[in-house]
């Protein structure tokens, strides 16, 4: 039961981090992209950075699953962009979505190699 309730507060924690992301980004850019794009890549580093730890030993694997799916998994946006890009298809937006959804793809995976790598 108290994993659980850890993991529900790290959701809620992930939740108001992604918001804050959403409105420190609109600071930049008038639509969601940027923000989505910015969540999900550094939500990409933090999950090479927290998987590391918990492969190395350092971190235990309750923690793992709190700070993954918990607060990781509240503080990405697979879904938005998933809408996002759907949108952009629907708009016959083409470049922007090939470059959003190559860019977001190239960009998380590079994050979380590089979280991994400074783990282990």
């Amino acid at each position: 039961m108290l994993l659980a309730l850890a993991l529900s507060c790290a959701a809620a924690f992930g939740a108001v981090a992604r918001y804050a992301t959403s409105v420190w980004m609109q600071q930049y850019q008038s639509d969601s992209l940027g923000g989505t794009l910015v969540a999900n890549v550094l939500g990409s580093l933090g999950a090479g950075l927290v998987a590391g730890a918990a492969l190395s030993g350092a971190l235990p694997s309750s923690w793992h699953l709190v700070l993954s799916t918990g607060f990781l998994g509240a503080y990405t946006t697979f879904s938005t962009w998933m809408v996002e890009s759907a949108t952009l298809l629907r708009e016959g937006r083409w470049r922007l979505l090939l470059g959003y959804t190559l860019g977001s793809t190239l960009l998380g995976t590079a994050a979380a190699a590089l979280g991994l790598a400074l783990m282990l």
